[in-house]
């Protein structure tokens, strides 16, 4: 990982912090469980339509290797 990638994720943390904190009395207000569900799920789904299953079962080994 090269460090504009760092920088940028570094950045957009606080960013989005800022903005969180800045705007609402309380920061559990920012949390949604069902809208999370529906983002997680419909990132699963669109991975297996996307991707044959030989694919998908490669991605424990890819981020194994990745660390």
């Amino acid at each position: 990982m090269n460090s504009s990638t760092l920088i940028g994720i570094g950045v957009a943390l606080a960013m989005l912090a800022a903005a969180i904190f800045g705007s609402a009395p309380s920061a559990l207000a920012f949390v949604n469980l069902p809208g999370l569900g529906i983002v997680l799920g419909g990132t699963i789904a669109a991975l297996f339509i996307g991707y044959p299953i030989s694919e998908i079962r490669r991605i424990p080994q890819l981020l194994r290797c990745a660390q």
